[in-house]
């Protein structure tokens, strides 16, 4: 079974190049998910590098690269085997509250990231291809543009200049095709790309539902909305502070349609919604619905002929307990029950298999003993589980990687391993698609590592002239054999 799930995985991964071309370094690079139908016939170029230049030439409205940005689109193009692909950026204008948000759509909108942006004069190095088939060139920009998700967390940065955005940023490694590349600016009203542009994807900033589940609120990245709370109303909000948190109003497009404002929380989990002549209704947001979790489960228990079975649960605020049972990926539940919190810091579970038991304080955090004799599909297991706090994961104490390999230098080999004593490894092919490889455990002794993979087996490190290193070999795939070196390293 595992080896087809890879096997699927690298024959898919192959297939890409069907939709890619030779591109720069000898790799190739595109989009499974574009649609091409979407694309003007004119842009008939074999590689993207006259459209891009013909669209970096535009004359913008504004020579002030902080009000270029705001202009148009910043705008990548490639051909491959007679399918187009175009990616983008559009930077919206600042908004109070929410400030300036931008859309990235990859493979003609099949791939989009939306967040907040800020631009900043401030000099920054990049290192990126003009074209698909030119090589990389390396300076400095005068601007620096930081992506944001809408929680504040920092996507990445890159650099600037008013008529290039110089996208070496890790938001360009979500659109196959587009990493690392020059986006050049386009405010061409009749651009050739003009269909992909308005064809861009609403994706939702937030989602709410009031308790007849039928009725809903959804308010999207670009000040557009749907109400659902009767019939089915489109339009555009705009926001401002309060006291109260935040204030929506809504207005439809259309004149026979009703507007409505809605009075969000500060922690954005509910609302007030009151359309225009009507009465309030209560809102939630659908993020914060459901319980949430408090404590994480984790552990090893070996299943002979097979290897390491993952056990997982989660505690979560409502009392209850799931755990699950997992082999190369592939998740099951094993376990479910009630949990509740000792005066003295430790947790007792009563489940429905393995009956009760309390946790223990041991060096390094908190254990559980779990023992579930007979479960029927992974044998018995008697194991000890790790309780962490929700979002917490055990900390990687090494790290492991492979250099690039496969016909186009298409596939790398990554792993963690991590303080618990598990060890996980990956494959991506394209810098896109990743999937699990293998997993399992490992010690060391003596400076030598040994691994106790579930599928490719017991497995030592050996030290070499890269330093200390693992052969990980895995045979038998349909797409031909993994023989490796990972070279391992300390996890910074």
């Amino acid at each position: 079974m595992k080896k087809k799930m890879i096997s699927l995985f690298m024959g898919a991964a192959l297939c890409l190049s069907l939709l890619m071309g030779c591109g720069k370094d000898g790799t190739s690079d595109s989009s499974p998910e574009g649609n091409s139908d979407s694309v003007s016939e004119s842009t008939s170029e074999s590689e993207g590098e006259a459209s891009n230049e013909e669209a970096g030439n535009q004359e913008a409205a504004s020579t002030d690269p902080l009000e270029m940005i705001t202009q148009g689109y910043y705008t990548y193009y490639f051909d491959a085997d007679g399918m187009d692909f175009v990616a983008y950026f559009h930077f919206y204008e600042e908004q109070p509250v929410l400030g300036s948000v931008f859309y990235a759509g990859f493979a003609n909108n099949g791939i989009t990231i939306v967040g907040t942006y800020t631009v900043e004069e401030a000099e920054i190095t990049y290192n990126c291809a003009p074209g698909r088939s030119e090589d990389m060139v390396s300076g400095t920009a005068p601007y620096t543009v930081t992506f944001y998700d809408f929680q504040g967390s920092e996507l990445g940065k890159c650099g600037f200049d008013g008529n290039v955005l110089y996208n070496d940023s890790a938001v360009s490694n979500e659109g196959l095709g587009v990493a690392n590349v020059f986006f050049n600016h386009d405010t061409d009203a009749a651009s050739p790309y003009q269909a992909v542009y308005e064809d861009e994807v609403g994706v939702p900033y937030l989602d709410f539902v009031a308790e007849e589940p039928t009725s809903t609120l959804t308010l999207y990245h670009n000040a557009a909305y749907m109400d659902m709370m009767g019939m089915m109303i489109e339009g555009t909000w705009s926001m401002e502070e309060s006291a109260e948190g935040y204030v929506y109003t809504l207005k439809p497009d259309s004149d026979t349609d009703t507007g409505a404002v809605v009075v969000v929380a500060a922690d954005e989990s509910t609302a007030v919604y009151t359309p225009d002549g009507g009465e309030a209704v209560e809102l939630y947001n659908t993020a914060s619905l459901g319980p949430k979790a408090v404590y994480s489960l984790s552990g090893i228990s070996p299943l002979e002929g097979v290897g390491d079975v993952e056990i997982s649960g989660t505690l979560y605020d409502d009392g209850s307990v799931e755990v699950y049972a997992s082999i190369y990926g592939a998740s099951s539940e094993l376990d479910k029950g009630t949990w509740t919190r000792n005066d003295d810091g430790t947790v007792s579970l009563e489940m429905e298999h393995a009956g009760a038991m309390t946790s223990v304080v041991a060096e390094g955090g908190m254990t559980l003993r779990y023992q579930f004799p007979e479960t029927g599909t992974i044998g018995d297991v008697d194991t000890e589980l790790t309780l962490t706090e929700a979002g917490e994961t055990a900390k990687a104490e090494y790290t492991m990687t492979s250099g690039v390999y496969g016909e186009n230098n298409e596939y790398h080999i990554d792993g963690v391993l991590s303080e618990d004593g598990t060890v996980s490894l990956t494959i991506t092919a394209y810098d896109a698609f990743t999937a699990e490889l293998d997993n399992g455990t490992w010690t060391m002794e003596d400076g030598v590592f040994t691994f106790r993979f579930g599928f490719a087996g017991e497995l030592k490190s050996e030290s070499t002239e890269k330093g200390t290193v693992l052969r990980y070999v895995l045979t038998g795939l349909e797409t031909g054999d993994v023989d490796q070196e990972l070279v391992i390293s300390a996890a910074e």
